[in-house]
């Protein structure tokens, strides 16, 4: 057995971080580039690598879930299985499958919580996953996730007012106005804000298929044209750059839609120029623009059916955030 990593000890095996750029080193000692962002690297890594079979360590199983099962996620769950791996393959990757305890997990778990005490909450629903399916794959015998009590979360109570809404979208750059508006009007998820083409735009409304259905049920959504929504796909059009033949309604200089990475970095630069010129008092994130729409829908019935969720104690629990109304007794 070849000894333990010194460097590069959080990468999966193979991987390597030099000169600012991530490689893998295959069989033949070849160094294949899998370009400078950690993520992107990832998603090139799991597709070099050949049918994991054989599982020795929970690095083993962490590929095999990665190469087979994450991929099939919407977007935004696979980048978020990616994040988790992060933490979680170095502190267990070389670690038997059946030698994890859930004293193990406990101990892992209060870890994290001193700093990420909501996101170790994924970290261990994403094990216990890869425990399922490793049983299945006969790489473990029990899943020490099962019974592993998790941190509270309490759902976020962040409303923006109309006036926070207005004074912030004011020092926006036009691009990042309509999204901003796009987002109030439709509740859509940034993921699917991110990827919305051209194409999607027809005589009756705007056609999307939500990234949380594209590799299950392929649902997709119309959302019915009002005069708010056309004035603001209109704006795109006149927006569009014809000379690089752009598809998709919010892109970069190249022509390519912004990365979730590189939308967050615009995101954070706006808002810290809020906050800095007292335009807005307290910081509000992208996501609760949706919180918005829904909480100023009115009826329930219709804030579900517009965030798509399956029930209405989804949108009741997390999404509407303003006091509900009620008649006295006179």
């Amino acid at each position: 057995m070849g000894r333990p990593r010194t460097v590069n000890s959080n990468l999966p095996k193979g991987m390597y971080l030099t000169k600012g750029a991530y490689y893998f080193i295959d069989h033949k000692k070849k160094w294949i580039n899998l370009g400078h962002s950690l993520s992107d690297a990832m998603v090139e890594y799991y597709k070099l690598l050949p049918d994991i079979r054989n599982i020795s360590k929970l690095g083993d199983l962490f590929d095999r879930y990665m190469a087979e099962i994450s991929p099939k996620k919407s977007a935004a769950s696979y980048q978020s299985d990616l994040t988790a791996m992060r933490q979680l393959r170095p502190v267990m990757g070389n670690m038997s499958p059946n030698d994890l305890t859930p004293q193990d997990v406990y101990k892992y778990i209060d870890y994290r919580s001193r700093t990420a005490p909501v996101r170790v909450n994924r970290e261990i629903a994403l094990l216990s996953h890869v425990y399922t399916k490793g049983i299945r794959w006969g790489g473990a015998q029990l899943n020490p996730c099962r019974d592993v009590e998790r941190n509270k979360e309490r759902p976020r109570t962040r409303y923006i007012t109309d006036s926070e809404f207005s004074s912030f979208k004011k020092i926006l750059p036009l691009w990042l106005q309509l999204y901003v508006e796009l987002k109030y009007l439709t509740a859509l998820r940034q993921s699917d804000l991110l990827t919305l083409k051209f194409d999607m735009v027809t005589e009756h409304g705007l056609l999307v298929t939500p990234n949380k259905t594209v590799n299950s049920s392929k649902a997709c959504i119309l959302i019915e044209w009002t005069p708010e929504l056309l004035n603001v796909i209109n704006s795109l059009k006149l927006l569009r750059n014809k000379h690089i033949e752009q598809q998709y309604f919010f892109v970069g200089r190249n022509g390519a839609p912004y990365t979730p990475g590189g939308f967050r970095s615009f995101w954070r630069t706006y808002m810290k120029k809020a906050l800095s010129e007292k335009i807005i008092d307290e910081s509000f994130q992208e996501r609760d623009i949706r919180a918005k729409t829904a909480s100023d829908i009115g009826l329930l019935s219709d804030a579900r059916l517009l965030l798509g969720h399956e029930s209405d104690k989804t949108t009741t629990k997390f999404y509407t955030r303003l006091p509900q109304k009620v008649r006295p007794l006179k």
